[in-house]
Parts: structure tokens; sequence; C-alpha cells
């Protein structure tokens, strides 16, 4: 279903709900698993182009930058069971965001996105990023995420 995002609204109940109310999309531990083939930035992009402006996003993604050796393993544990992991930089993650308006603190470690005094997670330890992002006006975004000359 999320390598067809259109057929994810399709069922929706009116359409009023999805086109004109503000929503929040939630993606958390959804995008490592869809990698190139997939199509993973256009999913995305086709998802939040149907969101109506004032809607958020909220996303979470593995990334390996912290633990490359284990990351490694990991990927290659679940290509051993015919399952696809895609862990992305800093830098690619936020590719997904192009055009969107960023929430404070951005994108950034998930438990530092906004920690409490419970807080126990060690900054060796950290494996996934996390973000809150507005959609602004009513523009089509279908470009996000896709490399450009410019880039």
């Amino acid at each position: 279903m999320m390598t067809a995002p259109y057929s994810a609204v399709a069922g929706l109940p009116g359409e009023s709900m999805w086109t004109v109310r503000p929503i929040g999309l939630l993606l958390f531990a959804i995008g490592h698993f869809l990698d190139e083939p997939d199509d993973a930035y256009g999913v995305v992009s086709r998802l939040v182009d149907a969101l109506p402006s004032g809607s958020y996003l909220a996303m979470s993604h593995l990334t390996g930058e912290f633990q490359p050796e284990e990351t490694k393993k990991t990927e290659a544990m679940y290509k051993a069971q015919g399952m696809k992991l895609r862990t992305r930089s800093k830098d690619e993650i936020t590719r997904f965001f192009d055009g969107l308006e960023l929430v404070e603190p951005g994108v950034t470690l998930t438990h530092r996105w906004r920690p409490d005094a419970l807080d126990r997670v060690s900054s060796e330890e950290p494996g996934e990023r996390a973000s809150v992002l507005r959609r602004r006006g009513s523009q089509a975004l279908s470009h996000r995420g896709r490399p450009s000359a410019s880039r």
C-alpha cells in the first residue's frame, strides 16, 4: 500500500476530510522500508501533495550515521529474510521535506526531538531521526525529493 499512495487515500470517508481540513500524516518507521525502486521520495511527495494546506507530516526514519557497522549487519539480516531496509543519512532524510516548513527543532535524533527529564538514551545509541513539518499553501509539491541540477 505504501508504494501506491493514492490507494491509501482513495477509501477515506468523505472528500472534505482529506481535501479541506488540515490533518496530520504520521509516517513513523516506514520510510526505511522503501528503497529506490519503490520511489521512496515520490511516495512521500504524493501523500503530502494530497494534504490540505496547514496539515502536518511527522516522520521518523532509521539512520546508519552513528553505528555504521551495526547498521550494515541489520540491513544484511533483513535482506537474508527477503525484506528491504534502507537507512538514510540526515541529508537524505531531509530531502523528503523539500518545500515544507520545518517545525523546531527540525530533523534531529528521535530521542532528542522534544526530550524530557526521563530521556534515558545516551548519545552513543541513536539510530533514528525524526521531524515534524507543516504544509503551507496549496501548490503541488511533486518535485520534492527529486534530484535537480542545482543540488
